[in-house]
């Protein structure tokens, strides 16, 4: 018998190969892919071994010949692998071992090199459960559009931090589409996430957008974030112009509860400030008692208007409403403006945004609208350096300031 045509399957009795399979495995038309896969089968018996080699050729849509020349580094003899690319490589890898093929022996990582072209990133975000839903848009178009200019191409998939498939997700997303770089953005990846990446690839730059603040490992090259620190100084300056307010007056700030740390990484300050929400509160409080007054939080679900109807009733005798959110702000003003409160200068928002300046609100800025050009310049200076090339993961800081 043909060493091309020798039996390999060294699994159990072969899986059924269900649509759900081809979705998540082949690289085409799942439907059409499974409605080959049994045409195939209908036609006579087939042993597991066939069905193995059927099955790397229908998912990742190669021809008998490269199928072949993938199974020939199993067989002994002449290994033939070189025939193949390294995306080839990874894709069939990913469908052997979901299919419970175990290699006798296990290849390094393909190295993916730059291309000349133009380049794909793929963004990773949650969408589903988004506490702002403006927020994530104005941040996504920020980071499409300036990255469409530098010729940086971004697909947008939708994953949640706590989807425990999310890694699973990470996999396919590299085997169908090999992107250049990854951006995550308001989600932290976690150790065996990045690893999933590095076992693609070591060329693969990770940029992390309003993630967790901490110090991130290889390949997470920059992380970037507002400097919320300056939101204190901003922040009390505000709480000084409250007009009227006698002093230790109380300003209610709006906020969501705290987000948990995630305890893999090391914290660039101290354990308590990995979240930025936890971060941008404890500077807005901070605020507000460098300047004499004394913080109330509300606590809310999210940071729509929705929620500014039961934070206003709530806090009957508040002097002022410090809302982390323009649309926050903006509801707030009409409640008071309806139960016959003034509202000048009596209410902050976040963001900066077109709404908070319309409705004469003062508004911290976070910068959001940088931030796409902070990305794209970041994945540059990556791509600039040669292939496998690792530098020093670092913070980029957005300047903050308060619009008035």
């Amino acid at each position: 018998m043909p060493k091309s045509q020798a039996k390999i399957w060294r699994g159990g009795p072969f899986p059924e190969l269900s649509v759900s399979w081809f979705r998540e495995f082949s690289l085409a038309d799942p439907a059409a892919a499974h409605a080959e896969w049994r045409t195939w089968l209908r036609t006579g018996a087939r042993a597991d071994d066939s069905k193995f080699r059927k099955a790397l050729e229908v998912a990742a849509g190669l021809s008998t010949s490269a199928v072949s020349h993938y199974l020939s580094q199993f067989r002994g003899g002449e290994n033939r692998t070189h025939h193949l690319g390294a995306k080839t490589l990874h894709q069939l890898d990913g469908v052997a071992r979901s299919l419970g093929f175990i290699p006798s022996s296990t290849l390094p990582a393909p190295a993916i090199s730059l291309p000349r072209g133009a380049r794909h990133v793929a963004m990773l975000t949650d969408l589903r459960h988004s506490p702002n839903p403006r927020f994530h848009l104005q941040v996504i178009d920020s980071i499409m559009r300036c990255c469409d200019m530098a010729n940086l191409f971004v697909t947008i998939h939708l994953v949640s931090q706590s989807d425990p498939g999310l890694n699973r997700t990470l996999d396919r997303i590299l085997r169908q589409e090999t992107p250049h770089g990854f951006v995550w953005f308001r989600i932290t990846p976690n150790l065996e996430a990045l690893r999933v990446v590095t076992s693609f690839s070591e060329a693969l730059p990770v940029i992390v957008v309003h993630g967790a603040r901490v110090r991130y490992p290889w390949p997470v090259v920059s992380h970037v974030l507002p400097s919320l620190d300056k939101v204190r100084e901003l922040v009390r300056l505000w709480a000084l112009a409250i007009p009227g307010a006698p002093k230790r007056s109380s300003v209610v700030v709006a906020a969501m509860p705290e987000e948990p740390a995630p305890p893999i990484f090391d914290p660039v300050e101290s354990p308590a400030n990995t979240s930025l929400r936890t971060r941008r509160l404890e500077m807005a409080c901070a605020g507000l008692r460098d300047a004499g007054r004394r913080p109330v939080v509300a606590l809310i679900q999210d940071y729509t208007a929705a929620q500014a109807y039961n934070v206003v009733l709530s806090n009957p005798t508040a002097d002022g409403f410090l809302c982390l959110s323009d649309e926050l702000a903006v509801a707030t003003k009409h409640i008071l403006l309806a139960q016959g409160k003034p509202v000048a200068d009596r209410i902050l928002g976040f963001d900066g945004t077109d709404l908070a300046r319309s409705q004469g609100i003062p508004s911290i800025n976070q910068g959001l609208n940088d931030i796409g050009q902070i990305v794209a310049e970041e994945f540059l200076a990556f791509f600039r350096q040669p292939p496998q090339h690792r530098i020093e993961f670092k913070e980029v800081e957005v300047d903050v300031s308060l619009q008035w």
